[in-house]
């Protein structure tokens, strides 16, 4: 049972999305998975990226051919933080052949191509101080390459497309984003509450034994309270009954609430800081959930006590 790594960064991507990021950052997304996951975890982010229009920025490690076709332009970083190369995916091998006469072979995947390009081998010195002069000299290259661009197109640099001061991000600010009402908001939170509290049998088991018991435990300390005239000591077993069972009721209650706020302290924060929902509304919407469960366990209490006890006072 449980989630694989795959529907696990899936899921993650999904929470993500759900905030309509302007921006979307992600750090190797893929390590750990397979070949067939990873390739659906950067479909995602794809699909993000052409559909909502938001900017995907991603770091990848030997990507796949199928991945490496996906991208449309990529950075190449070699130890140390130094660009080699950054810009459209399908410009780099011709970019490679023409400044350094290195062709992408035949029938070999360019990202892995290229990640040799930057790698060192640390076990020969011969060999590593070669490394370290190819990747100066690209790093070297590209710099100048870089600044040949920014002087040859100084007066385009911050162009928009098209000239009319629209662009990508400019478009999806402009896109109208459907905000959910109150209700909308309440409603999922509390059939999420609700379903979590379903799902905990054991937890709602315990507290119905620990109810139950108790019960019993406190008509066993309170066995003076029977029915009798209403004398000042049989007035004061009863109160003081009534009130021990109350107490204890509310801090099961609360013991409880503190226990789940603990563990859901993360996501709410995470939650929060997307500005899915409110305060109110979290708090509304669990203790929406909340009362009929507490409810129906204190109900257990209290009939427990009433059939061990005599609570009524004859007038």
């Amino acid at each position: 049972g449980g989630l694989s790594g795959g529907e696990r960064r899936r899921l993650s991507l999904g929470l993500e999305i759900i905030a309509s990021p302007r921006v979307f950052l992600a750090d190797e997304p893929t390590t750990g998975l397979d070949s067939s996951q990873a390739e659906k975890v950067v479909g995602l982010m794809v699909d993000l990226a052409r559909e909502r229009d938001v900017p995907c920025i991603f770091s990848l490690h030997q990507p796949r051919a199928s991945i490496w076709r996906a991208l449309n332009s990529f950075v190449l970083l070699a130890p140390g933080g130094k660009v080699c190369y950054m810009g459209p995916r399908k410009d780099a091998a011709s970019y490679f052949a023409e400044h350094f006469g290195w062709k992408v072979p035949p029938e070999t995947n360019p990202a892995e191509f290229f990640i040799d390009l930057v790698s060192i081998d640390t076990e020969d010195p011969e060999k590593a101080a070669e490394d370290l002069e190819r990747i100066d000299r690209m790093a070297a290259v590209f710099a100048a390459e870089v600044r040949t661009r920014v002087a040859a197109d100084s007066a385009d640099a911050w162009k928009p497309p098209n000239g009319n001061g629209s662009s990508v991000l400019g478009r999806d600010r402009r896109k109208s984003r459907r905000h959910t009402n109150f209700l909308e908001r309440l409603s999922v939170l509390f059939l999420r509450a609700w379903r979590q509290n379903a799902r905990n049998m054991r937890v709602n088991f315990l507290r119905l034994a620990t109810s139950v018991g108790e019960g019993f435990l406190f008509a066993e300390l309170f066995a003076s309270v029977k029915p009798g005239r209403s004398i000042a000591k049989s007035v004061a077993d009863r109160t003081a009954l009534l009130s021990f069972g109350v107490i204890n009721m509310v801090m099961m209650a609360v013991m409880k609430t503190l226990h789940l706020f603990g563990t859901e302290k993360v996501v709410v924060t995470r939650e929060r800081m997307r500005r899915q929902y409110s305060s109110l509304e979290y708090l509304l919407s669990k203790a929406l959930a909340e009362i009929p469960i507490d409810a129906s366990f204190a109900a257990a209490f209290a009939y427990v006590l009433k059939s061990r006890t005599s609570l009524r006072i004859p007038l």
